[in-house]
């Protein structure tokens, strides 16, 4: 048996040193970091240095345990700038007579053996119904088709894990786990289906298989720098006094663009305030999440956000950016990072923007920034949306604004998040069959689709 000790949590660059403890027989252990091996160990201590290079990249690093007859005996694996979960999950397939899967039971372990709030079994894409305890029944099904087949188990609003599992046609009756997701961005109009996209995706020339297709979920994920909170605050406020002059006239009351997004996405809130975390190896900062909206309206839509960065702390927008970018990623649905600033801002993170951006678009998470002001964001972000005038105020009695003035700039965040919903409704998500990350997948030219956080003219990883 091999654990590591050494839990990589948080944003992590450059060479850390990595523990391992093992019991029974082990005489080697392979250390491998995506995919390449980079030691073997064959004594205690059972540690090595670790080089993750020196900029953000998702990584996965694999020990294997082998006694002196070169026998594997077990594995243990962890994501690096991936997320990690303070709980696990897995699935338990029982099979018939004839060896095919009929039922199925979920597993679950938890820090502080919390029990889910809510369970979701889809079985190609159809809800399951759960019984109230015991086996779930597999939905009737044609064996020479494959199927897919999903879980997910919520402990709370941003502590959500996902199974996946494929059987049937190609697969015969083995149940398949090593699953991989890829966000990608068709043409309008476009509901892509997995046969007809066998021959799109490659791997160093070889096919991929696709095994579902679907669109499902939306995680939009906002983190706000702090001289902008109070504006776009504002804005809320004057668009919730828009409303109650439309009811009060009688008029058809047209729901806001956030209530227009939040029907479709799963919104929560990073501050880009950062905590020390004092139990991680390396020395990473919490910032702090939000949960899903519907939040307390009374300090309107950025109140959480507000809330959680009393802490006095420096402002570190692209290390909360890589962070938001990793909560978007971890269900594996739709999803996108807004970051929402005033102008350039001077940022006292360990990471820069462009860092960061390049690193949101290996996990594939779209970054939109949004700014009331066009002074210089342009260099530090590149493309910004411009969603306020040349200056917001600072408060409700300005006496530089009116309502019409208030009222433009709202319509002008209303275009943002409407065009947001436009480019997430082309976003689908592809499973493929194996273990793989974007960056070593290739799109087929013909196939007219690209990655969710790619260029416009981009196809490959």
């Amino acid at each position: 048996m091999i654990v590591f000790v050494t839990v990589l949590l948080g944003l992590v660059v450059g060479s850390h040193t990595v523990q391992m403890n093992v019991a029974g027989p082990v005489t080697e252990i392979e250390v491998v970091l995506d995919g390449e091996l980079i030691e073997r160990l064959t004594a205690e201590p059972w540690q090595l240095r670790c080089d993750f290079g020196p900029v953000l990249r998702p990584h996965q690093l694999t020990a294997i345990a082998r006694n002196a007859e070169g026998r594997e005996l077990s594995r243990v694996s962890q994501m690096i700038n991936v997320g990690q979960s303070q709980a696990k999950a897995s699935w338990g397939f029982e099979v018939g007579d004839d060896g095919w899967p009929e039922e199925v039971d979920l597993f679950w372990e938890s820090v502080g053996q919390r029990h889910p709030r809510s369970m979701e079994v889809t079985f190609d894409g159809e809800p399951v119904e759960l019984p109230d305890g015991g086996l779930i029944p597999i939905p009737p099904h044609d064996r020479a088709v494959s199927h897919f087949m999903k879980a997910e188990i919520a402990f709370s609003d941003t502590e959500v894990l996902t199974l996946q599992a494929a059987f049937g046609g190609l697969f015969g009756d083995e149940v398949r786990t090593d699953l991989s997701a890829i966000v990608v961005v068709v043409p309008d109009g476009v509901k892509p289906q997995a046969q007809e996209m066998q021959s799109w995706f490659h791997k160093k020339g070889q096919s991929l298989r696709v095994v579902a297709v679907e669109q499902g979920p939306v995680e939009v994920v906002v983190v706000g720098h702090p001289d902008a909170q109070q504006r776009f605050d504002l804005m809320d406020a004057w668009q919730d006094k828009r409303t109650e002059l439309q009811q009060s006239e009688n008029e058809l009351e047209e729901p806001g663009s956030w209530e227009q997004l939040v029907s479709q996405a799963s919104l929560s809130f990073f501050s880009p305030l950062a905590a020390p975390c004092s139990s991680s190896a390396i020395g990473s900062d919490l910032f702090p999440q939000s949960a899903v909206w519907p939040l307390d309206r009374s300090d309107g839509f950025l109140g959480a956000l507000q809330r959680a960065g009393t802490a006095r702390h420096p402002v570190r927008l692209a290390d909360a950016v890589a962070l938001a970018g990793l909560a978007a990623y971890k269900r594996q649905h739709r999803r996108a990072v807004i970051l929402m600033i005033d102008g350039n801002h001077e940022d006292g993170g360990r990471h820069t923007s462009d860092e960061v951006q390049e690193f949101l678009r290996l996990l594939q998470v779209p970054l939109e920034v949004w700014s009331v002001s066009d002074d210089g964001a342009l260099s530090l972000w590149g493309e910004v949306q411009q969603v306020g005038r040349d200056r917001i105020p600072m408060s409700e009695t300005d006496p530089g604004w009116t309502d019409s003035d208030f009222g433009r700039a709202v319509e002008n965040l209303d275009d943002a998040v409407k065009n947001l919903g436009r480019r997430l409704e082309r976003q689908w998500v592809v499973w493929l069959e194996g273990g793989h990350t974007a960056s070593q997948i290739s799109i087929a030219e013909e196939a007219g689709i690209r990655f969710a956080a790619a260029s416009s003219g981009s196809t490959s990883g």
